[in-house]
């Protein structure tokens, strides 16, 4: 029988992290090779978390570790003459007592603590074939916490590097020679110790566990393997909400240009989603948000919306063609599959299957035409509404539209109107009278050229069951007003899209667009960037809606 690389795997998490812990605790034992797995879960939590968890992986109450009455100690302790910022962290505190508590009273020898808002991305081998632990870096320095480690133990700090880096592999009789050097050296418990050490100018960070055993086992005074950095050990991403939302993401993102060198990835919920897309200097400066209070369904809403570079919502697009290659793509609103379309460098070398709805067979037959060879792409000849109802469409001439660039830019931008209110129509011709004087000249034509047809509507919904798909990962739209209409109906499908760009511009009404902003933050989407162009990204787990 093969001997596993490690003999123990545990893990601490509280319920704010078990969205996160659903997606960790899947790829714990598919990449870290080990006999055994723990997580140690609040008391309340313990039927929650084994929903979420997988059945490898044994989830134990915390009250079998450290009884969270020490908690009200480490509370206690806190709340003499400590500041405000260290009363916060006794929660933080304990959890860390709690990973050394279980690390001394196991019998295991090879451990290897992992943080569960952490998710590996590859196999990982934490102790080489001599034995020894291979440690991933941090690039942390605080200094409280050295202070602290040269209280309890008199040592000061070994390495350049941080331990702090979501993981770290140790024996176990290096967790009970450490906690016995503390004891003999206080005359106290190890956990009273290192309260006592703790001291208002400690900040709000006073104590890492990862910094105290790494350091211990890097002394000259622990008698056993010396532990070695792993080969590209720093190759890990903190901030994994702010580069890809939520860690559900990582179903989708198999190639994120973020990932590709990264062994792990967390999700620390302290970081802002998709914040990644969001210019540096834009995040540093107040003016460049727009507060906004809004109210709907009797409930009043205050966000900010992020002003972005005219190419935020391009390099977000970038990324996740790059990283999602089998991403599932519906766009709405695809006219001639050319024009305007922010798709169209990406389409040709998706693999993922993707439906292209288009409300007009003039526009249909050259998209047909340009996807012919890729099976994945699906054309639809529809218009999409909020029921099954028939509607009159109205579009401009296209014969007539071909003239309409006048002097420039040639864009042909008066293709892509199509609206179910001729007013729209009406006014993006006026709204284009800087095109020159021939232009200006002919603008009653051109609105005599307004067409309309009559349409059936189809929905949402109707999209997601003829074509047999469980899921949207990107859903676009353009349909010159017609967003909210749209977009209302979301709660319909069997799942939310995770990403959703649509057109914000006088076709969308203000009281439409405040509309829209509120329901899709009710439903869990934060905005990321977007003028004209809206993007907004899931936050939460992508659960079944509940309607």
């Amino acid at each position: 029988m093969r001997l596993k690389n490690i003999d123990l795997v545990v893990s601490v998490c509280a319920t704010k992290d078990l969205q996160t812990w659903s997606v960790a605790s899947l790829a714990i034992p598919k990449y870290i090779d080990s006999a055994s797995y723990v997580v140690i879960v609040p008391e309340h939590a313990i039927k929650l978390f084994r929903e979420n968890t997988v059945p490898a992986i044994q989830v134990i109450s915390e009250e079998t570790v450290l009884p969270s009455s020490y908690l009200k100690k480490i509370e206690r302790h806190l709340d003499q003459n400590h500041t405000r910022d260290q009363r916060s962290r006794s929660n933080w505190l304990y959890q860390q007592f709690l990973k050394i508590e279980f690390a001394r009273s196991c019998s295991q020898e090879r451990i290897l603590i992992w943080d569960a808002d952490t998710v590996p991305l590859r196999p990982l081998k934490f102790f080489d074939e001599v034995g020894r632990p291979r440690y991933f870096t941090g690039n942390e320095s605080h200094k409280p916490y050295f202070d602290l480690i040269r209280i309890v133990f008199g040592l000061k700090r070994s390495i350049k590097s941080s331990f702090v880096a979501q993981c770290l592999p140790f024996y176990g009789h290096a967790i009970e020679s450490m906690l016995q050097e503390i004891e003999s050296r206080s005359n106290l418990d190890w956990k009273s110790t290192i309260l006592q050490a703790i001291t208002p100018e400690s900040g709000s960070s006073p104590f890492s566990e990862y910094e105290t055993i790494g350091t211990w086992m890097c002394s000259e005074r622990f008698r056993g393997p010396k532990p070695i950095p792993q080969k590209h050990g720093n190759h890990w991403l903190r901030n994994g909400y702010s580069h890809l939302g939520p860690a559900c993401n990582l179903e989708i993102f198999t190639n994120h240009p973020s990932l590709r060198k990264m062994h792990f990835v967390t999700f620390e919920n302290y970081h802002a989603p998709y914040s990644h897309y969001l210019p540096i200097n834009q995040l540093k400066s107040n003016n460049k948000f727009t507060s906004m209070k809004i109210e709907i369904f009797s409930i009043t809403l205050e966000f900010n919306l992020k002003k972005a570079s005219p190419n935020s919502v391009s390099i977000f697009l970038r990324d996740f063609f790059e990283g999602a290659p089998l991403a599932v793509i519906v766009q709405i609103g695809a006219n001639d599959g050319v024009s305007s379309d922010p798709l169209r460098s990406y389409l040709a070398h998706h693999a993922g299957k993707t439906i292209l709805v288009e409300a007009l067979p003039y526009y249909c037959a050259p998209v047909r035409m340009l996807y012919c060879k890729k099976s994945n792409i699906s054309i639809v000849n529809a218009v999409i509404g909020k029921e099954r109802t028939t509607n009159r469409f109205y579009f401009i001439d296209p014969i007539v539209a071909n003239e309409m660039d006048g002097d420039g830019p040639k864009n042909r931008w008066a293709h892509g109107q199509g609206s179910f209110q001729r007013e729209t129509i009406v006014h993006w011709i006026k709204k284009n009278q800087f095109r020159g004087n021939k232009y200006q000249q002919n603008i009653s034509r051109y609105i005599n050229s307004i067409l309309n047809i009559e349409l059936e509507a189809i929905t949402l919904a109707d999209i997601e069951r003829q074509h047999s798909i469980t899921r949207i990962d990107l859903l676009i739209l353009d349909v010159q007003g017609a967003e909210w209409l749209i977009l209302s109906t979301l709660k319909q499908l069997s799942k939310l899209p995770r990403f959703i760009i649509y057109e914000d511009d006088y076709s969308l009404s203000s009281t439409d667009s405040d509309q829209l902003q509120a329901f899709l933050t009710l439903l869990g989407y934060v905005f990321i960037v977007g003028d004209t162009d809206k993007l907004w990204g899931i936050a939460a787990q992508d659960d079944p809606i509940q309607n």
